[in-house]
This record gives structure tokens, sequence and C-alpha cells, in this order.
């Protein structure tokens, strides 16, 4: 078995070599396809709108853009985004299209400009969703005429008097310092160099001809101009992510970015660690993470153990219908890279190995973590409806799962509250139900209530017997809080009887230049028959001048059963019961329902070696401090500490 970790975790590392290598040697695109590729065609100039060029139609269509386009082209157009900034191949100033007309520019968005990566919408918006886009992008321009020639003011403006004052706006623009798309020293294409020149402060240019409006043929590639040599395939890319990390399945932000486990939502600043393509008309994810390193317990519970955390999802996403469909498929191979007993974790409990309640020690996620579907339909511009379900997947309850969190993700322990907070994260048997209204999102659950068994390779499947409730508030990109409610009909493998949990939580996430502060603050309380127990934890993870990340977690939980002996044989005052193979539920001595009152508060660290778009590879460690009554002293010893060191591995940041 050691030798088949081995063999396991090197073939795995080695994965990832090959895949880093292979991302990092795709043929790129050259300056000379973009521009072949620039183009609507000419019959694309007599598509005629079938729309009424109303307010109604405008205001549609300028919700549409900044849901879709605003990220890189900014909500006024002029593309003066972060986003953009970051691009070799800059989007287009679309206040600039004049002359364009909204066959041409419905075109585009429709089809796309593939070699220099302005993404197709004609399966993520309807035909309509696309006019009333191309509708908007010519009000950014200035004024519109409707059908019978009178003239609509973008919506919030109010018309200038006389008939053409737009196309007076358009000819007063001031030219910029350099052509907006275009980075610096870069020359416009040949063929429309005089037409794009800098003009003196203030001269007027004639309409339809300013500075940026033939610059590289802006007005047909939407997406940016002749790119910066070497850059046609960044910009592609780029702009690929740009739609990509845009989702009706994302919560109130509607951002790929803010998907948590299940249906439960971080905030929408989120970094995004990812591999990502777009196959035809699928946008594919894959996220995953793999920690290899030595886990040191201490005092006279404690064990030693050479251990690997480690989980692969797949995410896919494709336009159906009227809505979204989303598969997801999360796999772990702990079953494999466990040490017996599961991972050494002082006064960590929940679940059983062979018959024996796992004490001090923390299980192994399943080898299927979720398999799993959405469909999510848009309403209107902020609301939707969500369904989620399938045989492995993660009800409404609780906070995201530890795994996921961006203020957890560089911890390799799990939290000591986990049984108390996100355990049903894997859920034979669930279905759910979701309503995003503004910045709420509201979901009910049904699922089978039992935990997974010692089988960690099959589903262990079942009737919907529990409930849930989960409320989510979401006032700004930065914030996500969520409090829930569940019912789990017969949840322990060792435990008789109904449990009912509860939690809250708030996370907070912080960009800044060169990294990033995630923290979340949860409580989780579970009623059972023998009485409440409740669970604290702070936790937060700052990432500082990109490779460096610091990372803490503090903690207190009741805890019972700590005063058995564990699942490494360690002693304890009483022996811990053993569950007869089949059964569910014994009944348990007085002795080991006892609770005590423990606190676990870590310290930690990782240095990134590699950080680049493709990989992130870095080297980590924390320490443990505990808290406990004194009446664990005689098997814990008074203040025993306990550490890790170890390797992790990333796709690298979507930026």
């Amino acid at each position: 078995m050691n030798r088949g970790r081995e063999l396991f975790i090197t073939a795995l590392a080695a994965g990832l070599v090959v895949a880093f290598w292979a991302t990092n040697h795709i043929p790129g695109v050259s300056a000379q396809e973009v521009h072949q590729h620039s183009h609507a065609p000419a019959e694309a100039a007599k598509l005629k709108n079938p729309l009424p060029a109303s307010e109604e139609n405008t205001r549609e269509g300028r919700a549409l853009f900044n849901r879709n386009c605003a990220s890189c082209h900014g909500e006024d157009g002029k593309a003066q985004t972060e986003m953009a900034s970051a691009m070799k191949v800059k989007p287009a100033d679309l206040t600039a299209l004049h002359g364009r007309t909204e066959g041409e520019i419905y075109w585009v968005i429709t089809n796309g400009i593939k070699a220099s990566g302005m993404p197709a919408f004609k399966d993520k918006l309807s035909d309509q969703e696309r006019w009333q886009t191309a509708l908007y992008v010519q009000h950014l321009q200035g004024a519109h005429q409707d059908h019978a020639g009178a003239p609509v003011p973008p919506p919030g403006q109010k018309m200038e008097s006389g008939a053409h004052a737009g196309h007076d706006q358009a000819r007063q623009q001031k030219p910029e310092a350099a052509q907006p798309g275009q980075a610096a020293g870069q020359q416009p294409h040949q063929g429309h160099a005089a037409q794009g020149q800098t003009q003196k402060t203030g001269e007027q240019q004639p309409e339809g001809e300013t500075q940026a409006g033939h610059a590289a043929h802006a007005g047909h590639n939407m997406p940016g101009n002749a790119p910066a040599e070497g850059g046609a395939h960044a910009g592609h890319n780029m702009m690929n992510m740009a739609s990509m990390m845009e989702s009706v399945t994302g919560g109130p932000f509607r951002s790929m970015q803010a998907i948590g486990s299940g249906t439960s939502l971080q905030p929408a600043s989120t970094p995004m660690a990812a591999w990502h393509w777009m196959p035809g008309e699928w946008m594919v994810m894959l996220h995953g993470e793999l920690k290899v390193g030595f886990n040191y317990q201490g005092g006279p519970r404690g064990v030693g153990k050479a251990e690997s955390e480690n989980w692969l999802m797949l995410m896919a996403e494709r336009r159906v219908g009227p809505g979204r469909l989303m598969l997801r498929g999360m796999f772990s191979a702990e079953p494999l890279t466990t040490p017996h007993g599961g991972f050494p974790e002082l006064f960590q409990t929940g679940e059983t190995y062979r018959g024996r309640p796992l004490i001090d020690a923390q299980h192994p996620h399943d080898l299927f973590m979720e398999l799993a579907a959405s469909y999510t339909i848009p309403l209107s511009e902020k609301v939707s409806f969500q369904v989620y379900g399938g045989p492995v997947a993660e009800p409404a309850l609780g906070p995201v799962a530890f795994m996921h969190r961006a203020s957890a993700i560089e911890n390799p322990s799990a939290p000591l509250g986990h049984h108390w907070q996100d355990s049903t994260h894997i859920t034979h048997g669930v279905v759910t139900g979701a309503l995003t209204a503004g910045p709420f999102k509201f979901e009910v659950s049904g699922f089978h209530g039992a935990e997974p068994d010692e089988d960690r390779v099959r589903l262990d499947m079942g009737k919907l017997d529990s409930y849930s409730f989960r409320t989510w508030f979401t006032p700004t990109a930065n914030w996500a809080m969520q409090f829930s409610y569940g019912h789990l009909t017969q949840p322990e493998t060792l435990v008789l009887g109904d449990l009912d949990r509860m939690t809250a939580s708030i996370s907070y996430n912080r960009p800044f230049t060169g990294g990033n502060w995630a923290s979340t603050l949860i409580w989780g309380r579970n009623s059972e028959e023998h009485g409440n127990s409740n669970s604290y934890l702070l936790e937060s993870t700052v990432n500082f001048l990109r490779k460096n990340h610091f990372f803490t977690r503090l903690e207190l939980i009741d805890k019972q059963g700590l005063l058995s002996d564990n699942i490494f044989g360690r002693p304890g005052l009483i022996r811990a019961p053993i569950i007869p193979k089949g059964s569910r539920g014994i009944p348990l001595p007085a002795e080991f329902e006892r609770f005590f009152r423990v606190g676990a508060f870590s310290f930690g660290g990782v240095r990134d070696f590699v950080e680049n778009e493709k990989l992130r590879v870095g080297i980590g460690a924390d320490v443990i401090f505990y808290h406990k009554p004194s009446a664990l002293d005689p098997i814990y010893d008074r203040r025993p500490v306990s550490y890790h060191v170890f390797l992790r591995f990333r796709p690298g940041e979507m930026k």
C-alpha cells in the first residue's frame, strides 16, 4: 500500500509537470491572422435590427452590455478597465465606432473574432438580447435615431437640442495621446495610418473618422486593434477568460469567481485558480490542488505520518434553451494517499474506521466528491432560478466547504468544527432549488442525511429523508454572508438519532495590487438527543508580493469522545466503543458522551517558487497550539504542539 501511495504521488506530480509544459507550448496567433479575421462580412452591414430603437430596448441592452462586456470594454465603452490594461490585445474604444451599422456590431457579437479573442455570444445571449446589445453599443457613440427618424438618447442622458446633437458630440471628442487599444510605440495598420494619426488638441475630426475609429479596423475588431507582436494569443486567452468569468450560475453578481462548493457563494472578488478551455460552445474549467508533506501531531496522543491531501474538479457550462447548464465532477485520491486511520489531527472527531470512532484523526474524502448538474434560468436582470443536484452533491447547508474557501485554501488541516459547519459537502443524493433576487439568494434542499461510510469508493445512495434551508446576502463583491438550518436523519454511523444543525458565516475578500486577503468567520451548532454543542472559527489568508502567503485559523469547539483511546492506539481513560459490522448507531457510555471545550490556533505560511498563469508550486509549513481543560492533561499533556511541512501544487491564478 505504501508503494502504491508513492507511485500515485509520483504520477500525479508528473501529470502536473506535463500539463504545465503543454499549456506553455501552445502556438500563438500572428497579428496578420488577427487582421484577416477582424472584419464582419459585407453582407452584415445590410442586416436590419428587428427591434425598435426604444428607450426600453436600449436600457435592456445596457444591462446586457454591463454584464457581458463591461469587464473589458468598461461601462462607458472606453476600455479603460483593469482587465483591459492587462491585455496585450487591447479592447476597442466602442465610443469611436462611428459608421458601423447595427448589423455589423450584431454580427461580431454573435460570431466573435476567434483570432483576436472576441468570444461569440450566439449561445450565451438570445437573438433579441444580441440586437439589444448592438443597439446600446451604438448609443455609446452618442444619440441614436428610432425607426421614424426621431433621436433617442442613451439611457440616463438627456437629448441636446438639434437633430444631430449626437453626431456633433461625436465630432467634438478630443483625441487621446495614443490610440486606444494600441501599445506604446505601435504603428497603425498599413493603409489606415493617416486616418488614425493623432491630431492637435481641440481639432475636430470628420464624422466617422475619429483617431480610434479606423486604427487597425477598430470598428470591426471589437475586442481590440492589431496586437503587439506575439500578443494575439494572450489577448485571445484574456478575452475568453473574461467571457468565462461571467455566468448567471454565479449568484447575484453572476460571476464564476463567486461559485463555491455546491450552490454556496464566495465573495465575487475571490481569485480563481484554474486551467480553462472553450471547446466549441462549452466553457470548461479544471480546478485542483495537491499537497504532499509530513504531518507531526505532538504530545503522547500524537503521531507523525507522511500524507497527501488532494482533489480535482472539472466544471463545464454552456447555454441550453433559455438558461445555462453546468456539469460538475469532483474527485479525490485520498482513499489511497491517507495514512491508515486517517490524517492525524489532535482533537478531531467524526465518522469511523474499522468500526471504531475516529478520534485525533480526520477522515479522507471519497473518490467521488461531487457528481452533479445545475441549470439556471435568468428571469430578469437581477432575478434567476436554479435547480441543482445529483448522486453526489452538496445540500444548501453551511458555508463554502473548507477546501474551496480562499481563507482556508493554504491550510493543510480540516477545521476541528468540520462536522458542525460543512461536513455535508459530500452527500449521496441531493436536490436543491434556489432563487436569486438582487443581493439575496434563497435555497431549499432535500437530501439523504447519512454521512458516507468507510468504503470511500462506492456510492451510498438512499432516500431523500433530510432537508435544509439557506439564505445568502452579498451586498458587494467583497462580502458573502449566509444563515442555514438543516434536519439530518440518522447522519452518524456511531450515534443513534437525528440531528438539527444551524450555521452562520461571514466571508470577506479584498484584492489588492500584488495579492489578496480573504477571511471567514463561522458559527455552527449541532442539536442532538444528548445536548447542544457549538463551534466557532475565524480564519484568514493573505497573499502578498504575489509569491507569499500567510494563513491563520483560530477555533473553539465542543468535542466528545476525547477520553477514549484514539484511532492510532494511543491510550485514553476509557475504551472506545466498536460498532458491529452492518449496524448504524449504538448506545454510548456516559464518559464517551462528555463534552470538552478545546481550542486550536494555527499559524503558517507558503512561499511560491513557481508562480505563473499556468501553475503555482510552493513550499509551506505551519505550527498549531492548543487550549484544553486540565481534565485532558493526563492523556494529551499540558501543552502539545503540532506542525506540518508540505509542498503545494495548484493551477495558476486566472488574472
